[in-house]
């Protein structure tokens, strides 16, 4: 009954605005820029245009009286359904006889509402119209919303009669939805108590009908503050979704915690998540809690303390480590080194009986001793890491030990190292702390800390590698080795010599610089021999393939290739299963198309693929194509031994996330994805990640989750971190601590954004 008490209260709005002079906004609202709302419409104006279904006609005009369309109605229904599907003029042309009629932005959104049952067109003789340009009428929009409702499955209210007066006056065709329209709440009539079936439908008309609408897709949770017995930590509170959906299995989903003090230093405000290494497993818990770290800022200033080393640095910004209490979080320990150059990514990392291991490892690539300058013979003379990790333990929530050092890589290459990750080997007492860098050939390089003596150990191992790696995901072996998921990023100007020596023929990217363009599985057998193996290429774009790769131009005679990105690595995730499952997921993107990929590796039988590359067919992803959905993902494991994924996609101020249960087919060739929310008809629904109303916007495009990622042990609970807030707060940077020979000076007019962080976390069944 929610959506018809909402309905009513417009209706209560619309009627006292009938009654007395219409008063327009007399400045832009704080969630939308438009100045010619009517006040009784200023809410669902900004429910459509923040949730992208409706725009504005200028920059801070709505035309609240404007005329709406039948094209226009199919495109607001298109988006609000989050279908990804796709047409062209000649599929439309074989449907409607006017579609050289539908603009060319519709096309696609006209087709789908036709293959969709909203619209039947208009007869026309013995052929079919769109009539696209046509207003569209009340009726019309009645017939095509409750087509739309019962197509995309939602549960609306049926009780009640539609006390209007001229309902004698609407088309035989339009009347049962006309009925059910007003019996739902989502068309009403005006204070006279007609519906006016032929009458237009105005811009400010369809943005009342359209934000009455239930979401198929998007079901708001709203916390009941039920302590769960089975779970030993306060932080995990079940939820109870509402408007229809329900889970299919006990899962239980706690509240938000926002972990920002407003202090007057903004102690606990986030820069996003850090910079290079994309990592994700910020997020520990133990039985005595659940800790998250993360950096506060990036601004440059004040001088680094020069240890024996000598070595001359910058601040870059400092992290916390913070436990999730009763009353929202505690820091329990401030970096007392800070994080360098550029790359702040702090990580943490659960051990056994309590121990947890907090690392900050970043390089000095850019700003100590060398320059961007790539002119220069050698480019760098030196190189250094510099690598921290402070044991601490949960049980009294004190630290143990912490071994700091900064040691000169062995070797190095154009650009030095720029991404990094700890793996926890607590089989054989040891952190390792993994660089990739170099470009053609690529290097990788690690340093090892002994857990027992509380030091890092002084060799540096290097080995080379095809090309430049960047984000990856690692795992101990258990036998003194690891292996890992990377990305591959040579530069541009590599992949065109090896094109010419393959084919013999030269081409061009459109833009130079590095190719995020292939996903590898690589091994390093032993942490203390320099070798490394390319175990399986997972992804590697064939770029003589013009489907894909098409020319956009040429130049002196050589072909122009459209794309210098083909793959990108950062919107996948991997997971290590009990059962020596290691499960991948990527995604590709060629000019051709876009889409989320997956396979399943068998780590302990030579690493045989379980599955083949396959399409991940999620619920926002129709015919495979992400279109508007962007995932951030996390796999993970029950006491019982199921995997979930957890899928959330990023949306203003809110974000949609999905959740499936995992297991490969009888055949092996694929993976089942079984849905965990559904609504009241059985469908796939998702629910709403939604941040508070001080939160200017929600960014979930570095979100964190636990895993067992890099042998971080974790309990059956998923934790997700996301941030989002204002842009409270920006820093300046500065030149202090640069030495002669690199920057002179360093500008940064717009400084870093401040948010704050919120943390989630979901409880798996036990059974």
């Amino acid at each position: 009954m929610k959506t018809r008490i909402i309905s009513l209260v417009l209706i209560l709005a619309m009627l006292v605005s009938s009654f007395a002079a219409v008063v327009y906004s007399a400045d832009a609202t704080p969630n939308s820029p438009f100045t010619d709302v009517p006040e009784w419409a200023i809410s669902v104006v900004n429910t459509v245009y923040e949730k992208g279904i409706m725009n504005g006609t200028g920059a801070t005009t709505f035309g609240p009286d404007g005329n709406f369309t039948r094209e226009q109605i199919a495109a607001t229904l298109y988006r609000m359904s989050g279908s990804t599907d796709e047409g062209t003029a000649d599929e439309l042309a074989a449907i409607f006889a006017d579609a050289d009629k539908v603009s060319s932005w519709a096309v696609k959104e006209v087709k789908w509402a036709y293959e969709s049952g909203i619209t039947t067109g208009v007869p026309a003789g013995d052929k079919i119209n769109f009539d696209p340009q046509g207003v569209l009428t009340r009726e019309q929009a009645a017939a095509m919303i409750m087509r739309y409702v019962a197509d995309m499955g939602i549960s609306v209210p049926t009780d009640g009669e539609a006390a209007i007066k001229d309902l004698d006056k609407v088309s035989g065709w339009a009347l049962d939805n006309v009925k059910a329209s007003i019996a739902a709440g989502i068309i009403t009539g005006d204070q006279n108590g007609y519906f006016n079936p032929q009458g237009a439908t105005n811009r400010i008309s369809a943005a009342a009908m359209l934000a009455r609408i239930p979401e198929a897709k998007g079901k708001v949770w709203e916390p009941i503050l039920s302590q769960d017995a089975n779970d030993p930590n306060p932080d995990n509170l079940g939820l109870s979704p509402n408007g229809g959906a329900t889970f299919k299995e006990d899962i239980k989903i706690s509240k938000s915690i926002t972990i920002s003090d407003g202090s007057a230093k903004n102690l606990f405000s986030a820069t996003g998540m850090g910079v290079h290494g994309w990592h994700e497993s910020r997020i520990v818990r133990s039985e005595y809690g659940t800790y998250v770290v993360f950096a506060q800022d990036e601004r440059i200033g004040d001088k680094y303390e020069a240890y024996s080393s000598g070595y001359n640095g910058v601040v870059w910004g400092k992290f916390f480590l913070v436990k999730i209490t009763d009353d929202g979080f505690e820091k329990v320990l401030e970096g007392e080194y800070p994080v360098h150059a550029g790359s702040c990514a702090p990580d943490v990392l659960a051990g056994e009986d309590g121990m947890i291991y907090v690392s900050t490892f970043s390089d000095d690539k850019d700003t100590y001793y060398g320059s961007l300058d790539r002119t220069q013979n050698p480019p760098f003379t030196r190189e250094a890491a510099f690598l921290t990790v402070y044991e601490f333990d949960t049980k009294t929530d004190t630290l143990i030990a912490k071994g700091h050092d900064i040691i000169d890589f062995d070797l190095i290459g154009v650009h030095g190292y720029g991404y990094y990750q700890p793996i926890v080997d607590t089989v054989n007492g040891k952190i390792y702390a993994l660089f990739t860098g170099g470009e053609v050939p690529g290097y990788l390089s690690w340093f090892i800390y002994d857990m027992e003596t509380h030091t890092w150990e002084k060799e540096n191992y290097v080995t080379e590698t095809k090309h430049r790696n960047s984000y990856f995901h690692a795992y101990p072996d258990g036998k003194g080795g690891i292996f890992f998921v990377s990305e591959a990023n040579p530069p541009s100007d590599a992949v065109e010599a090896d094109y010419l020596a393959k084919h013999g023929t030269p081409i061009k990217f459109a833009s130079t610089g590095y190719l995020f363009h292939a996903v590898n599985l690589y091994r390093i057998p032993n942490m203390y021999e320099e070798k490394a193996e390319l175990v399986s290429p997972i992804y590697d774009p064939d770029y003589s393939d013009r489907r894909k790769f098409p020319e956009i131009g040429k130049k002196d005679g050589v072909p122009i290739i459209e794309s210098a990105s083909a793959a990108h690595y950062a919107g996948g995730t991997t997971y290590l299963a009990s059962n020596g499952y290691l499960y991948v997921i990527y995604n590709y993107t060629d000019p051709s198309s876009t889409a989320y990929m997956y396979v399943v590796f068998d780590t302990l039988n030579g690493f045989k693929p379980v599955t083949k590359n396959n399409k991940l067919n999620l619920m926002l992803t129709a015919k495979n194509k992400i279109g508007t959905a962007s995932y951030e993902f996390a796999i993970s494991e029950a006491p019982s031994g199921d995997i979930y994924l957890t899928a959330i996609n990023a949306k203003p101020k809110e974000a949609t996330m999905e959740i499936y249960k995992l297991s490969i087919d009888a055949a092996g060739q694929k993976m089942n994805l079984d849905p965990m929310i559904v609504d009241s008809s059985d469908k796939i629904a998702a629910v709403k990640i939604q941040m508070s109303s001080s939160s200017n916007y929600l960014e979930h495009s570095r979100a964190s989750y636990t895993s067992s990622r890099n042998s971080s042990i974790q309990d059956g609970v998923l934790g997700i971190l996301t941030y989002g807030g204002t842009s409270g707060r920006s820093t300046t940077l500065k030149s202090e601590g640069f030495q002669p020979g690199s920057y002179s000076t360093v500008n940064w007019s717009g400084g870093y954004d401040t948010y704050n962080l919120h943390y989630y976390s979901i409880q798996w069944p036990t059974k």
